[in-house]
């Protein structure tokens, strides 16, 4: 209900006095949310802080934000939207950073890949497709205490998760999809991974990631962390 009215302008101030996360900005006016969601008005929203810096995980181009939504066009290629009787909307299209179905060249090295499930009424569980794990490092409030090796991953609506992938596993000219178990083809595949070339790599996943304040004071057991995904 905050309003601006056309002509007139209002400046917000974010200090970001708060622990590194992968967070995102989305259009929240009343009873037209989802469509303006669905329409474009969202993105991530990065913070960084000193604790997270101190830690080699990949950076630069190998830390890769990924958007993952689902969208139906219309003939004329513009978007097709319907709220379903306030049941949400589900598209035909998958698109990752708003590209259907695309591939990413990667090297033989550690990527750090922050998701974020940014659909109207889709979840996904998130694995690769030949059945490898990877390494689940935050969720929606920043850097878990350590890291956690999954092979699947749920993410509801709205919800963030970072994951490191080592590819150097991997020989040059192999061909990896990042798929939804929840579906059949063709909305299962989500995007492609070609390993494209060799490249040393000097960054590190430590044991211990993080002391988030939730977990100050406790004993937090690698069991705990089950609900992110199966081992």
């Amino acid at each position: 209900m905050d309003m601006v009215m056309p002509g007139k302008s209002q400046t917000y101030t974010y200090p970001n006095r708060q622990r590194a996360s992968t967070l995102w900005y989305h259009d929240h006016a009343m009873d037209r949310t989802g469509e303006n969601i669905y329409r474009g008005l969202a993105g991530f929203y990065i913070v960084e802080d000193e604790e997270e810096s101190s830690l080699r995980l990949p950076r630069g181009p190998f830390d890769v934000p990924l958007l993952l939504q689902d969208r139906t066009f219309k003939k004329d290629g513009s978007l097709q939207y319907e709220t379903n009787g306030h049941q949400g909307f589900q598209g035909s299209v998958m698109l990752v950073n708003g590209v259907p179905w695309p591939r990413i060249d990667v090297s033989t090295r550690k990527y750090r890949f922050r998701l974020l499930n940014g659909s109207n009424a889709r979840p996904f569980q998130l694995a690769l497709s030949n059945g490898d794990h990877f390494t689940l490092i935050a969720t929606d409030g920043g850097l878990l205490p350590e890291p956690v090796f999954v092979r699947t991953l749920p993410l509801s609506m709205s919800e963030r998760a970072e994951v490191i992938i080592d590819f150097s596993r991997y020989a040059p000219g192999t061909k990896v999809f990042l798929m939804n178990s929840r579906e059949k083809s063709p909305l299962a595949q989500l995007m492609r991974f070609d390993v494209v070339r060799r490249e040393a790599d000097n960054s590190m996943i430590p044991l211990r990631l993080s002391d988030p304040p939730f977990s100050r004071g406790q004993t937090v057991r690698r069991s705990e962390c089950g609900r992110f995904g199966q081992m």
